[in-house]
């Protein structure tokens, strides 16, 4: 039996390995994303939790050098989150970007998908009229050996 061959089977096959690798590289981005926002929220917490400890430290008499370095270790967790949030800001960018090239990349595909799924049909029907062309005339030289041995 025959077997159908897509002229761009190989431009199609490389769409899909770019549309894959949109995909490996948004999972990479996103996943940098939740690594970015899980630091933020335990860096928040962290703060909660100083400021709830410095707050029971605060009860009786009053360390001034702990307060001072309660301070100091809040600004410098506040200053990291505000680093982090500005990397945030710029990965949100990237995935936007990546997003957008993923969407090209699928439109991409699937315009030659199209076109293979296309071929493929009029193949196929090719195929089906061929075999029922063959089918007919084997009937029909069926039919005659009939008829000739019955005239016979």
């Amino acid at each position: 039996m025959a077997q159908f061959k897509f002229t761009l089977n190989t431009v199609l096959q490389h769409r899909q390995r770019i549309e894959d690798q949109c995909q490996r590289d948004l999972a990479r981005l996103l996943r940098q994303q939740l690594i970015l926002q899980t630091q933020v929220q335990s860096l928040q917490q962290t703060i909660v939790d100083d400021k709830h400890d410095l707050a029971d430290a605060l009860n009786g008499p009053v360390n001034v050098d702990r307060v001072r370095r309660h301070g100091a270790h809040v600004n410098h967790v506040t200053v990291r989150v505000q680093q982090i949030i500005g990397q945030l800001v710029v990965l949100k960018r990237k995935i936007d970007q990546a997003r957008q090239e993923l969407a090209q990349a699928v439109q991409d595909r699937k315009a030659l998908q199209v076109l293979h799924d296309r071929e493929f049909s009029r193949w196929s029907q090719q195929i089906k009229r061929r075999e029922t062309a063959e089918l007919d005339e084997l009937g029909l030289q069926s039919y005659v050996r009939q008829q000739r041995e019955q005239v016979a």
